[in-house]
């Protein structure tokens, strides 16, 4: 069985790759990062979708990456779609 410690990011989060993919709260835009902000965008202010990211024990090398973004129906319940709880400063 794996420690707590064995899968730390740099910025001190735990099991960021292959759990589950993790529901975000910005609806997604395909074209959205061409326009927002650099910094922290937020995405669109509505849509049909909402983003996730990462990735499962389904996904690939590429769709692992933490910052994967994907598309998926908001009501979407399936058992491979999670979330992380945060706590701002």
């Amino acid at each position: 069985m794996e420690s707590l410690n064995d899968d730390v990011s740099p910025y001190g989060v735990y099991f960021m790759g292959s759990r589950t993919v993790e529901w975000c709260r910005d609806w997604y835009g395909s074209a959205y990062y061409a326009i927002s902000l650099e910094k922290n965008p937020t995405g669109p202010a509505s849509g049909t979708f909402r983003v996730v990211r990462g990735g499962n024990h389904n996904s690939d090398a590429e769709g692992l990456r933490s910052a994967k973004r994907h598309s998926v129906e908001p009501l979407d319940n399936t058992q491979a779609i999670g979330f992380r709880i945060v706590k701002e400063k």
